[in-house]
């Protein structure tokens, strides 16, 4: 199984159809789709995964639909929510909102590098209609336009945080979030844990708060 899948929908570099190829070449017969405060994925992941086991002659995949969504500070502490549906309508109203939140985050970090004079083609001004666009879009695109020689370069000059374009997110409380997740009637899991930088006692103590609220569950692997 793979639990925490990525695509083009979000900040991935793969489209669905990929996606499943990846998963039949690698043995993985549980796959969750779960893209940056997006379900637009869903839809085309579905289908991917239909065609995929039409392909292989039986049910071979079987998809999780799924989101992941950024709370805490800086959005850094990431929660995986399994059984997301596109026709949740207070599931879409939720991430609705979130979403604007990040067109309005591109649009000023866009506007950072314009003052700090980095070319910024018409592709780069685009972008913030993207309803996951993130700082992974922005860097990609400085390295289009040839302001930077690698994504990890453009987070390194101007994308990350302290550095020159960066603009905090604006902040989702955790607990809260996983409260109104599990009401939403979604399994809700902390994603890569040990990314937050916090001592044992620390997150432990965090851990048993959100765990409260309904959080089931804790991502073990993760590179």
């Amino acid at each position: 199984a793979d639990l925490h899948v990525h695509s083009v929908f979000s900040d991935g570099l793969k489209t669905p159809p990929q996606l499943c190829a990846i998963a039949a070449r690698l043995g993985i017969r549980w796959i969750a789709l779960c893209d940056h405060d997006t379900m637009d994925g869903l839809e085309a992941m579905a289908q991917a995964v239909d065609e995929e086991n039409r392909a292989r002659g039986g049910q071979a995949l079987t998809l999780i639909p799924s989101v992941e969504v950024s709370t805490g500070p800086g959005g850094r502490t990431h929660l995986l929510a399994y059984g997301a549906r596109p026709d949740h309508a207070q599931l879409r109203a939720f991430l609705g909102r979130v979403c604007a939140d990040r067109g309005e985050r591109a649009a000023k970090m866009i506007r950072r590098l314009e003052d700090l004079g980095i070319r910024v083609t018409p592709q780069m001004r685009a972008l913030p209609a993207i309803p996951s666009v993130g700082r992974a879009h922005i860097a990609r695109a400085l390295v289009e336009a040839g302001e930077a020689g690698s994504v990890r370069q453009a987070f390194e000059r101007y994308l990350a945080e302290g550095k020159p374009a960066y603009v905090p997110r604006k902040r989702l409380d955790t607990g809260e979030t996983v409260a109104a997740l599990s009401g939403m009637g979604l399994v809700t899991v902390l994603a890569h844990p040990m990314r937050l930088g916090l001592d044992e006692a620390a997150l432990r103590a965090l851990i048993l708060e959100w765990k409260a609220r309904g959080l089931r569950g804790i991502e073990a692997y993760h590179p």
